[in-house]
């Protein structure tokens, strides 16, 4: 005999999931090709074949194209105009940001596929400008909106969880600016974002529970952030891990540190400080040595002690609001 309570469940999954804003079954038809995309592409994964985009160039704009449907038809349904307390559920700012942040790894790829196509020599500086762009572009999403809140500082997690989520996410704008020749980093990004808008969106409907949807969301992240490093390494060697680290660990630091220089307190700048910085480095550097190192390791040690610092005084306090006994 059949379980009626799991009877139960998938009727109320199906239910939940099978809306009337998705009258053609649109979004559910690229979501399931998307998910068979990742799967096969994960399953390419190696130095040589980078995801099935070395091996089958003729598939990288159709796969480019078909993420970018994806959430472009995410736009029809219909989402309350705020975020709720918990923060882990999907509102019209996230889907915009959703949007622009996926476009912004796309459009690294599609960078990486015009350089190889017509034997370009990579131009780093305008992984500078996609960024700078898909920031303006998020910023104007967010004016846009009723209701604006930023992602990991209204989560409903411990206030370590909330800083490492942040830093996750500087580490990966300072991946995109490092400019890593490899389409696996930037899909992975896409996998992270569309997963993580379709775990906020099963919250949205109370089809699974807070804390472990933002376990898996936290997992991806760590899994990115792995993936990146042994990509960088096998494209680079340690050069590039230790020149990405001490990029992506300064952001850290300037952008969520309590007290900021007026001027690093601007994003735009910040990041531009920090595109200089990586090409300097990138000159500078031509092997892994001693200095190298040092900075790597200044800049992790920095960026793991202001993680203490947030986890015990609380994510986001100045130093000007913590008394000192």
């Amino acid at each position: 005999m059949s379980d009626p309570s799991k009877s139960h469940k998938l009727q109320k999954w199906r239910r939940e999931l099978i809306t009337k804003d998705d009258p053609v079954h649109l979004h559910k038809t690229l979501g399931f090709l998307c998910l068979i995309s990742y799967i096969w592409r994960l399953s390419q994964w190696g130095p040589e074949r980078d995801m099935g985009f070395a091996t089958h160039p003729q598939f990288t704009l159709p796969t480019i194209f078909l993420h970018l449907l994806l959430n472009l038809s995410s736009f029809e349904f219909q989402l309350p105009p705020r975020r709720i307390d918990s923060g882990y559920r999907i509102w019209p700012e996230y889907r915009a940001h959703s949007l622009v942040f996926l476009c912004r790894s796309l459009a690294t790829m599609l960078l990486t596929y015009y350089e190889q196509v017509y034997h370009k020599p990579p131009n780093y500086w305008m992984n500078l400008v996609i960024v700078l762009v898909t920031m303006a572009a998020a910023d104007t999403g967010s004016r846009f909106t009723d209701h604006q809140s930023g992602f990991s500082r209204k989560l409903q997690v411990p206030n370590m969880v909330k800083y490492y989520f942040s830093v996750a996410q500087l580490w990966a704008t300072a991946g995109i600016i490092y400019g890593i020749r490899r389409y696996s980093v930037q899909l992975l990004y896409c996998l992270i974002i569309q997963v993580n808008a379709f775990l906020m969106t099963l919250r949205r409907k109370n089809l699974a529970g807070h804390y472990l949807l933002v376990s898996v969301y936290g997992f991806l992240l760590v899994s990115g952030i792995l993936t990146c490093t042994i990509e960088l390494f096998l494209w680079d060697g340690w050069r590039a891990v230790l020149i990405f680290g001490i990029a992506a660990n300064t952001a850290s630091v300037i952008r969520l540190a309590p007290r900021k220089h007026p001027l690093m307190d601007n994003k735009y700048l910040m990041w531009i400080f920090i595109g200089c910085l990586v090409s300097k480095m990138r000159q500078s550097f031509r092997e892994t040595d001693k200095w190298m190192i040092s900075l790597a390791t200044i800049s992790m040690v920095a960026m793991v002690s202001l993680g203490f610092y947030n986890g015990k005084y609380g994510y986001g306090r100045s130093f000007s609001t913590i008394k000192i006994s």
